[in-house]
């Protein structure tokens, strides 16, 4: 019996969700194509109508979990991602979870058009941190976005190897502190335009308030530049 096009499309569209959610839990040689289609309810025998191989098919899931049909990508600050991203919750379902957290080190040795779609992934995702990143310039904000995902995606790979789950929960919670502390502080008062200074939201807006019950964060070339050093007086 012929197959509609909108069940092939459905199929297809099966397959992917299941081969993206065993590949992320359980490796790229953990499962096998006969495991996939199983898990999508088709027999084995129809995977080659939509994939020329595994390899293929492993391209085609990533690209089918970073940009999905209709999709205009993620929306969302860093300080949210964050909070949502270093979670327990995500942690522990690795199965829908990032992929690059679940991926990353087989990705890094894949196939050449595996590592394109990634990186576009990573490109694209990189832009879009930048927008709600702080910073008084462009590359500013783009450091910033870099360095918190490149420490969100760390710490989660790490927390899901360590087999002491307070080592676990501590390696995700105090890198999203961490992140949420710095994240929000306000720019250096230096006025330097390249300063990478932050002061935290706690300054105080009124006059008269004592030096010492100050926090201050700010370069040692205020008014003159900034070498990103910073020194803390209570």
């Amino acid at each position: 019996m012929k197959v509609s096009r909108d069940q092939v499309a459905e199929n297809r569209e099966r397959i992917l969700d299941a081969a993206a959610r065993l590949f992320r839990e359980r490796g790229f040689e953990g499962v096998t194509v006969a495991q996939i289609m199983s898990a999508a309810g088709l027999t084995h025998g129809a995977f080659y109508g939509h994939f020329a191989s595994k390899e293929d098919l492993i391209a085609q899931a990533f690209a089918h979990v970073l940009f999905p049909e209709g999709d205009a990508g993620p929306e969302h600050s860093l300080v949210d991602f964050a909070a949502s991203y270093l979670s327990p919750a995500h942690r522990d379902e690795p199965g829908t979870g990032c992929l690059f957290s679940a991926l990353g080190t087989e990705a890094a040795r894949g196939a050449a058009p595996i590592r394109h779609t990634l990186t576009r992934s990573i490109e694209r995702q990189i832009a879009e941190f930048s927008r709600t990143a702080p910073g008084a310039t462009a590359a500013a904000r783009r450091r910033a976005a870099i360095v918190s995902w490149s420490a969100m995606v760390g710490a989660l790979m790490l927390s899901r190897i360590a087999d002491d789950p307070a080592l676990s929960d501590d390696l995700i919670g105090e890198t999203r502190a961490w992140l949420a502390a710095v994240l929000r502080r306000w720019r250096c008062r230096c006025s330097a335009s390249d300063c990478s200074v932050f002061l935290p939201r706690s300054w105080p807006a009124r006059r008269g308030t004592p030096y010492r019950r100050r926090r201050m964060w700010t370069c040692e070339r205020r008014n003159a530049g900034c070498d990103d050093n910073s020194s803390a007086a209570e």
